[in-house]
């Protein structure tokens, strides 16, 4: 559904271009890039305007801007999260923080 639109698209120096970029090559569509830029609420307002359309991670901004959000239904994503930790700099909180997460989380 996309295919046919001009897209406000993330810039090679953000690091969502790649998972943007993974989620046009599924469906075997080549994004019609109109402007490339660093910033997702830059690219927010972009859309706002008038100057295409995008795919941006979910943003409270997106709910006072003119935009229509339409969750992705395909292709089937995922987005890893990771835990870096220094052995050296804990507190209390970090502590308990990072136990909670080595025990793993039962979503």
């Amino acid at each position: 559904e996309l295919a046919p639109y001009p897209q406000i698209y993330f810039s090679q120096a953000s690091g969502l271009r790649g998972i943007v970029d993974n989620l046009f090559q599924k469906i075997q569509v080549k994004p019609q890039i109109a402007y490339e830029i660093d910033e997702d609420q830059v690219i927010a307002g972009f859309v706002a305007r008038g100057f295409g359309i995008a795919v941006v991670p979910y943003m409270d901004m997106l709910l006072r801007l003119n935009v229509k959000i339409i969750q992705i239904a395909s292709p089937v994503w995922e987005r890893n999260f990771y835990m870096v930790s220094d052995d050296r700099a804990y507190t209390p909180a970090v502590s308990s923080f990072r136990q909670f997460v080595l025990n793993g989380i039962n979503w």
